[in-house]
């Protein structure tokens, strides 16, 4: 039986119907093999290959709001509840995608001049300062 990640993967991958399975291998420069590895539970998609499906669909006004809503649930779930390669994902599948959009953050800042990196990034602290947190 598929992981819940494996069988959202396929949902995303399939009915969106956005892309064929061909063109999303030409989209995220991956074979098709890599994708039915995914689905298949062989191996999960780095992070970045993760970030860029969901990100697409989240852009495209065609996608049916419930599997974004499915992926959304099962991303913010135990990765041991989700995935047989949860030692990959770390605590949440949440996590392994906000690594890699904080390296890619990350990635845009640098060729900036270091007195607009500083800017950006106090104005963001800033931001996060007036998020009320929840204490556990």
């Amino acid at each position: 039986m598929a992981s819940q990640l494996a069988t959202i993967l396929e949902r995303l991958l399939d009915e969106t119907e956005l892309f064929t399975r061909e063109q999303w291998a030409v989209y995220l420069h991956v074979t098709q093999s890599s994708l039915s590895q995914w689905i298949h539970d062989k191996t999960i998609p780095k992070a970045q290959y993760l970030v860029m499906i969901v990100d697409i669909l989240r852009a495209s006004i065609h996608t049916p709001l419930g599997i974004l809503d499915d992926f959304d649930r099962i991303a913010q779930m135990p990765s041991s509840h989700i995935s047989p390669h949860s030692a990959r994902l770390g605590n949440m599948l949440l996590d392994y995608m906000n690594a890699e959009r904080m390296k890619q953050f990350f990635q845009t800042l640098k060729p900036l001049p270091v007195d607009i990196q500083e800017k950006i990034l106090l104005e963001q602290i800033a931001r996060i300062r007036q998020i009320p947190h929840q204490h556990s």
